[in-house]
Formats: structure tokens, C-alpha cells, sequence
């Protein structure tokens, strides 16, 4: 199974792990990256508590490579926007409500993850983030962002 193969990436977004320098910065947003051995380092000297930390494991959709391409290049493009680092603890704190994804917990997990990204959008300016809201499907009375969405949880799903 390619998924048992797949990395986990530990999170964090506390102030007093980056004090610590616990981890490292994923840019300038209070997010931060560690290692299993630095979460399990500050479990046991009560530096943080398991709540703290968010944990994922998947792939990314942008390319790996490095310049202007990754992450930055898609927010240098256009296509993401970065949430002011004041807004961050508010989006994490929603986040880590989501639970280990599983059947039963697909669609909360995908309502808390939509929350989030309208709360992004909200903070960037945007009342909408995206251009197809009210244009339908060909033929059909289905809404262009609501296939989208079921495309979405298809895909999670699998």
C-alpha cells in the first residue's frame, strides 16, 4: 500500500514551541514544521501538549521543484493566497478540530476544512474564492462548485 509509505509531516502553531525553536518556520505565517522527535521530545519535558501538534500525511498538488516554482511560485502566480500570520491561530485552532480521517468522519472534516478556507478568504478580502459560483454544469442544474466539491470528497474519500 503506497499510503503506508507516505511521510507524516508534524505542525505546529505555538508561540512557545517557536520560542524554543522547536521545529523550523514554514515561511512567515507561525507555522511551524518538526520532527516526530522533537513532538515526542516535548511531550515528555511538558513543553506541549498532543493538542498542539497536527499531523498529515498525503501529497502535495504543486511541483516540487525549487525557485519560483513549489508552493511560493503558485503564490507568487496567483493561484493561493497567504492568510495574514495575525489570522493564523484562528484558522489552526479550527483545523485541529478535524479528526483522523476516516469514513465516518469525511464530511465533518471537509465542512471544518471549508470553514477554514472561507475564513482565509475572508481575511485576504475575498467574499468569494471562487469564479464559478452560480454558473452550472452543461446541460444540467448542477452548480459548477458543487460538482467540484463532490469531485473533492470523491477523491478524499479514496
Amino acid at each position: 500500500d503506497a499510503s503506508k509509505n507516505q511521510a507524516l509531516i508534524w505542525l505546529h502553531c505555538s508561540a512557545a514551541l517557536r520560542d524554543l525553536r522547536i521545529g523550523a518556520p514554514l515561511g512567515d505565517n507561525g507555522i511551524w514544521t518538526c520532527t516526530q522527535d522533537q513532538v515526542a521530545r516535548a511531550l515528555d519535558l511538558g513543553l506541549a501538549f498532543p493538542e498542539e501538534f497536527m499531523v498529515v500525511k498525503g501529497f502535495t498538488i504543486w511541483k516540487q521543484d525549487g525557485g519560483a516554482g513549489g508552493i511560493q511560485g503558485e503564490v507568487l502566480a496567483g493561484n493561493l493566497e497567504v492568510v495574514p500570520s495575525e489570522e493564523t491561530n484562528e484558522i489552526w485552532q479550527l483545523l485541529l478540530k478535524q479528526a483522523p480521517l476516516s469514513v465516518d468522519t469525511l464530511d465533518e472534516n471537509i465542512a471544518i476544512t471549508k470553514k477554514a478556507w472561507a475564513m482565509g478568504a475572508e481575511t485576504n478580502g475575498n467574499q468569494d474564492t471562487t469564479e464559478d459560483v452560480g454558473r452550472v454544469v452543461y446541460g444540467s442544474n448542477t452548480k459548477v462548485s458543487e460538482l467540484a466539491d463532490d469531485a473533492l470528497r470523491v477523491w478524499i474519500a479514496i
